[in-house]
């Protein structure tokens, strides 16, 4: 399989070939894909959506839940 790099280019062709078979994917459909055909690479260059800006890693996110503090009669 031939990678595409960076991800926009992917999704360029996702989109082509879904037109092609007239097909109609969602944004949410679409975001999917994307994660679930993808692999990470940690030498890749940055991608950036459509404006320029750079997209976020989710996967560096750091979540921790902290209860809430126990209410004071």
């Amino acid at each position: 399989m031939t990678p595409f790099l960076p991800s926009e280019t992917f999704r360029t062709n996702l989109k082509a070939l879904a037109h092609e078979r007239g097909a109609r994917l969602s944004a949410a459909k679409r975001g999917a894909v994307l994660p679930a055909l993808g692999e990470r690479d940690e030498t890749a260059e940055i991608c950036g959506d459509k404006d320029g800006n750079s997209e976020l890693d989710t996967e560096l996110r750091d979540i921790e839940n902290v209860p809430p503090k126990e209410l004071k009669a």
